[in-house]
């Protein structure tokens, strides 16, 4: 709730600043004064981005609908939505997908794909080689997402799940997308794990239960962020 709030109050001036930002680019023309409402642009959008990620923590999984969905079919909506990027930044995409049918909040779950998918294309500036895999292991359902790119260092490991926590350089990252991810996985009963090499590449691998039924589900901690 403290989250909801902050947020809610920050974001009513910031529409405010973004507004007043529009009209004077359109009214001023001279470089120096558009260079530096640039930059106010971009760091306002920078805000509004925390902000939209504090609401989705704040928010009460609790609210969203549980139903069966197909963990082929979601990730094929979100492979069409980047594929213009994919083939911009040069880089090959290796599909494995198998129908896996699951109960899972799909919009949350697809959030985490996206943010995974969307750290692997930032980790391969040069191109590469996105690979991701479906499939349903026993009562298991497992996602495994793996690129080519610069690695995460070691040191950096126990801490990519943390808030605010980011690699990054200033202006380019939140440091909450994987903290999200976390606490989504951990709404549906799930693990998300990390194996990464520096200068080859990471893969993060995504369990959840195949099993997951309406009937037992349970009402996750709104407030869980972090991990074990």
């Amino acid at each position: 709730l403290l989250s909801a709030g902050v947020a809610h109050e920050i974001n009513t001036p910031l529409t405010g600043i973004s507004s007043y930002v529009q009209i004077l680019q359109k009214k001023l023309t001279e470089a120096n004064y558009l260079q530096i409402l640039k930059k106010i642009e971009d760091q306002t959008d920078r805000v509004s981005k925390i902000v939209k990620n504090l609401l989705s923590f704040s928010r009460n999984p609790a609210d969203l609908a549980f139903h069966r969905i197909d963990l082929k079919e979601s990730l094929e909506e979100i492979i069409s939505l980047i594929d213009y990027r994919l083939k911009s930044l040069n880089i090959n995409l290796s599909l494995d997908l198998k129908p896996v049918l699951i109960y899972a909040q799909r919009e949350r779950l697809q959030q985490v794909f996206i943010n995974i998918i969307l750290n692997a294309l930032d980790a391969m500036p040069g191109g590469g080689q996105l690979t991701i895999q479906t499939r349903q292991q026993e009562a298991r359902a497992i996602i495994k997402i793996t690129d080519t790119g610069l690695g995460i260092k070691p040191e950096h490991l126990p801490r990519i799940f943390d808030p605010f926590f980011t690699t990054k350089g200033i202006g380019k990252g939140t440091g909450l997308g994987l903290s999200i991810s976390f606490a989504i996985v951990k709404e549906h009963e799930g693990q998300i794990l990390v194996d990464s090499q520096v200068g080859q590449g990471t893969t993060f691998t995504i369990i959840l239960p195949a099993n997951l039924s309406e009937k037992n589900l349970r009402p996750a901690n709104p407030g869980g962020i972090g991990h074990e």
